[in-house]
């Protein structure tokens, strides 16, 4: 267990403890942790679709992701923002316990346990969603494991219980399911297969036709997959570059690790352990593919497909293999820019260039929001990386990205470094001189790292 225990320290100090300092440090845009912390702070049983400020749009019309429910409770024991984070990065680390939990049960063998749990915690696609929080599309990782891990040793009441802890995670699962129980019926297991189909035709009649009938319009990522938005609205170089990009981290490690001949074995004999993760695989990458959908949460569960498809090996590598060696070097080069950026955290640079970690910065922006909790402020435009911290405030919006123009309040950053997107700098600046301008306006903080300011009452 020495191994493994090496592995979650080393994920915790260059992955958790970096991400959450980046947030105290203000990097981090709405997209996605101010959204998902205003959902947090919002979502209660007499508040069961709240508005979200910050998107401008329900939450369950935007995505269906029930499983938000189950952290709300938490939300009492510290800040949304941080809990969601908390959520994600603990989401990881359960989901890379699934392959060391099939070597202690003797399904699988200790190297592709190993292997396998590396790629969980260490794949670039989940380092892309984990330094990009947060969102329940990189929390499903742990239920996915999970269900896949107990679809191995037959544990059935289990694997469909992980199974709708999934489709709670995002409306996109009930494609997966529908593939994988088909793969089940044609191995001769119908009637898992026969509960996994059922589960996924309910959860989805009740994501794609009652979700609508009762919530209103929610086909938003719907439409764009319908609409084949990926292939026919890009550029179609960036789209096949991007697939094979993807491609080579999905099924990579898996190529590596085998011969020609084992890999056709794999996949052409009767196997169980292949199928469910490759033709899982297979539809989510199709999604995307049509969809347009490639980055930070869209692919981290490919992390766990991945990983199935490794433990489906049937022969055993010692530590000297050459195709250890390769698969070694290209995981360090995949990796290597998150890795660099972790490491930011232990050598005093600042996780982006926007969020500097100088005390003074931090001081002016932590004084700036203490004011407006203070005041129990509302309607606030605010720049994009100062959102998360106070999405739990009422109807906080996004400057340049806001739905309306009748606003309370105005906090941004001042520095020349600071995060202006979605706007140029020109357009940011436009802005706030208009709000400089108003003669109903009063300044509240204006020094060398923040402005605050607020409409007269």
């Amino acid at each position: 267990m020495v191994l493994p225990l090496i592995g979650w320290a080393l994920f915790i100090c260059v992955v958790w403890l970096p991400v959450e300092r980046a947030h105290l440090d203000f990097c981090f845009n709405n997209y996605d942790l101010g959204i998902y912390s205003e959902a947090l702070s919002r979502l209660s049983l007499t508040n069961p679709n709240p508005f979200l400020s910050t998107r401008g749009i329900r939450l369950f019309n935007d995505h269906f992701d029930p499983i938000l429910f189950l952290f709300v409770p938490f939300k009492e024991l510290m800040r949304p923002d941080l809990l969601a984070i908390r959520i994600e990065m603990a989401s990881i680390l359960l989901a890379s316990l699934a392959p060391l939990w099939l070597w202690h049960r003797r399904v699988v063998d200790k190297p592709f346990a190993i292997i396998a749990f590396l790629i969980i915690l260490f794949s670039p696609m989940t380092l892309r969603a984990a330094f990009f929080p947060a969102h329940p599309g990189t929390w499903s990782l742990a239920p996915l494991g999970w269900f896949f891990a107990f679809l191995l040793v037959d544990k059935r009441a289990a694997a469909l219980l992980m199974l709708v802890l999934v489709f709670a995670c995002k409306e996109e699962y009930p494609v997966l399911g529908a593939g994988v129980a088909v793969v089940l019926w044609l191995q001769g297991r119908r009637q898992l297969g026969g509960w996994v189909l059922i589960l996924s035709f309910i959860w989805a009649c009740g994501v794609f036709i009652l979700r609508p009938i009762f919530l209103g319009k929610s086909d938003f990522y719907t439409s764009a997959v319908v609409a084949g938005r990926g292939i026919f609205s890009g550029d179609v170089p960036d789209v096949v570059i991007t697939f094979l990009q993807v491609c080579l981290w999905v099924f990579g490690p898996w190529i590596i690790l085998n011969t020609w001949v084992q890999m056709r074995e794999q996949i052409g004999g009767k196997s169980f352990r292949i199928w469910p993760p490759l033709v899982g695989a297979a539809i989510l990458l199709l999604i995307r593919l049509v969809g347009g959908y490639w980055d930070n949460h869209r692919i981290a569960p490919l992390a766990i497909l991945s990983a199935f498809m490794v433990m489906a090996g049937n022969s055993i590598f010692s530590v000297s293999s050459w195709r250890n060696k390769i698969f070694m070097v290209v995981s360090v080069v995949c990796i290597w820019p998150s890795i660099e950026q972790g490491s930011k955290f232990w050598r005093g640079r600042p996780f982006k260039t926007h969020c500097p970690s100088d005390p003074h910065r931090i001081d002016a922006i932590n004084t700036a929001v203490r004011r407006l909790e203070t005041v129990g402020a509302t309607r606030i435009l605010a720049s994009g990386n100062l959102i998360p911290r106070i999405a739990s405030l009422p109807d906080v919006e996004h400057v340049g990205a806001s739905q309306s123009n009748q606003f309370n309040y105005f906090l941004v950053e001042k520095s020349h470094y600071r995060n202006t997107w979605p706007l140029s700098k020109d357009a940011f600046a436009t802005i706030e001189r208009s709000w400089r301008e108003m003669k109903d306006a009063i300044v509240l903080q204006d020094d060398q790292y923040v402005l605050l300011m607020a409409k007269k009452n």
